[in-house]
């Protein structure tokens, strides 16, 4: 799932779809009126913001993996807290500051805020045991939290 569509529902998406299709239709049948024009303009807008957005995000993401240079990190887990160093820099973070987890195949992306930008982890040689208390951590502190 993409990342806008996590952050704007499903729903959203296909609101949008939705109106740009019936909007499509009332053009065709022959309706010409300026409200028409302004609300096919915002659609096109908002749509076009989608896609730019959604560039732009995985933009930042492989730069981020780009910068690490060798996609490995360094991470030391433990109950209190989660460390990680690479080269992209350091950092340690307790466990109550993340809100979410997105896993893929080849990296997770860990999330501080819930529309802020994610901390980037690869997954290559990383021990399935650090994985699940990871995933354990975060799902603990949102259970707890209602986040």
């Amino acid at each position: 799932m993409s990342y806008a569509q996590r952050q704007l529902g499903r729903s959203t998406i296909v609101s949008v779809l939705l109106m740009t299709g019936g909007l499509g239709f009332v053009c065709y049948a022959g309706y010409s009126s300026s409200f028409f024009q302004i609300i096919g303009l915002v659609l096109i807008g908002c749509l076009g913001f989608y896609f730019w957005y959604e560039y732009e995000i995985k933009r930042q993401w492989l730069d981020t993996l780009r910068r690490m240079g060798n996609p490995e990190a360094e991470l030391i887990v433990t109950d209190e807290s989660f460390q990680v160093s690479s080269g992209a820099g350091s950092s340690t973070i307790p466990w109550n500051q993340f809100v979410d987890i997105w896993r893929y195949d080849d990296f997770w992306l860990l999330f501080l805020t819930k529309f802020g930008r994610p901390l980037t982890i690869p997954l290559k040689d990383v021990d399935p045991n650090v994985l699940r208390l990871i995933e354990e951590r975060i799902a603990q502190f949102k259970k707890s939290t209602g986040f």
